[in-house]
């Protein structure tokens, strides 16, 4: 059997980091992304197979399924966990409709 993969998004810090680290101890080849050189650098130094991605970034988005596609054949985990969170509190929607379409989903844009 082939070692299972997974890419998670937003690996940068936080949820997205602690996925990485269970994944690559439970034996997962992991394909972490980030958006800053910095994070890149530390997640490659863990062993990582670290990708620059902006998940806003269409082209990148499908840059990324091919080159996977080439190289392992596809994934058998995604985790779509890039974002970002904001001291809101309390909004309406009304407050939310500059942001939306950076809220959007982008799993219909993977196709490994």
């Amino acid at each position: 059997m082939s070692q299972p993969s997974v890419l998670i998004t937003g690996c940068s810090s936080g949820i997205g980091r602690a996925l990485a680290d269970v994944f690559q101890q439970a034996g997962y080849q992991v394909w972490a992304t980030a958006r800053k050189a910095d994070d890149l650098a530390a997640l490659s130094d863990a062993g990582f197979h670290a990708l620059q991605l902006d998940v806003n970034d269409g082209l990148g988005l499908g840059q990324l399924a091919e080159r996977l596609k080439a190289e392992i054949g596809g994934l058998d985990v995604l985790i779509n966990n890039a974002g970002y969170g904001a001291p809101w509190g309390r909004c309406s929607m009304a407050a939310l409709r500059p942001c939306a379409s950076s809220l959007k989903p982008t799993c219909s844009r993977w196709s490994v």
